[in-house]
């Protein structure tokens, strides 16, 4: 006798799909919270809002329209709109938008102003941003998770209940961008300091102040700013003292101020001329016979 399979998987209820954008009411605190899924033919108008919100894209993609411009959505895209902020969802043909939306005015922090503080220091505003490391990503989830299990007990402190969902999300929003940032800043000035190191030890060779600044990742202009800044000089000022040094070095050694002129990179006898007699205040042989003097 053949045994039937039988199937004991509960069956999951269909999502809504929405033509149209939900009709937001927020509660007495200020503060609603709403999955929306986008029927294919989901239209919505560019308009404000007299709140803010909070939008995590849980599957497909499509483009935040700003008016002036788009700016493309998918998958775990966080973005904040605040109020007053013209926007409107906009579909990709083959992969309709499905997202989480939290509304809010700031009266809902009314007791925490200090995390909308935080979470508008740190979070972009109108730019849809990842988070890449799935733990802070799905406690951000989960807060907003939460608001909607919350929002649909209504059971005892419920608006103490939310108040603090919305906190949390709101913190680790904003904790994580801030960190983000941190680590942004602290590569920079690593990759920085490396384009100083490059120089101290390839100045004998062609240096172009371009291939400095796309070793630390900066435009031509931010980084001979931010050079004069660390060293007090421009770069052609420091390649040109680091050359010097050398050449005295080997002046000393050789007695031969073509041989120091070239080892120490200068491409010829007239431009280490210029630059030594700049720096030192005499020629490279009225040097190297003053040292010589003062051994003998």
């Amino acid at each position: 006798m053949v045994k039937k399979h039988v199937n004991s998987a509960i069956p999951q209820t269909p999502r809504l799909l929405r033509q149209r954008p939900v009709e937001v009411q927020l509660d007495k605190l200020g503060l609603a919270v709403f999955e929306s899924f986008h029927a294919p033919n989901f239209s919505m108008d560019l308009q404000s809002y007299e709140y803010h919100k909070v939008a995590l894209v849980l599957a497909g993609r499509g483009d935040l329209d700003l008016g002036n411009e788009r700016r493309p959505l998918e998958a775990r895209h966080f973005v904040f709109l605040p109020a007053g902020s013209a926007h409107r969802f906009c579909d990709h043909p083959d992969a309709n938008l499905g997202l989480i939306i939290a509304c809010f005015r700031e009266t809902a922090l009314q007791e925490s102003r200090e995390v909308l503080a935080l979470f508008t220091r740190h979070f972009p505003a109108l730019q849809p941003v990842k988070i890449e490391d799935d733990y802070r990503h799905g406690l951000a989830l989960a807060a907003l998770r939460n608001l909607i299990l919350e929002q649909s007990r209504r059971e005892p402190c419920h608006g103490t209940a939310m108040a603090a969902e919305l906190a949390l999300l709101l913190i680790i929003l904003g904790r994580t961008q801030a960190e983000m940032a941190e680590r942004a800043v602290s590569a920079g000035r690593q990759r920085f300091l490396a384009s100083l190191s490059f120089l101290e030890r390839n100045f004998q060779r062609r240096v172009r102040i371009p291939d400095l600044a796309a070793m630390a990742g900066m435009s031509y202009r931010g980084y001979c700013a931010a050079f004069r800044r660390h060293t007090g000089l421009s770069v052609h000022r420091q390649l040109t003292r680091l050359r010097l040094a050398f050449a005295r070095e080997r002046l000393g050694e050789s007695h031969n101020v073509l041989y120091a002129a070239l080892e120490s990179g200068f491409g010829d006898l007239s431009s280490f001329y210029r630059a030594f007699r700049k720096e030192h205040g005499t020629t490279p042989r009225r040097f190297l016979k003053s040292a010589v003097e003062l051994q003998s």
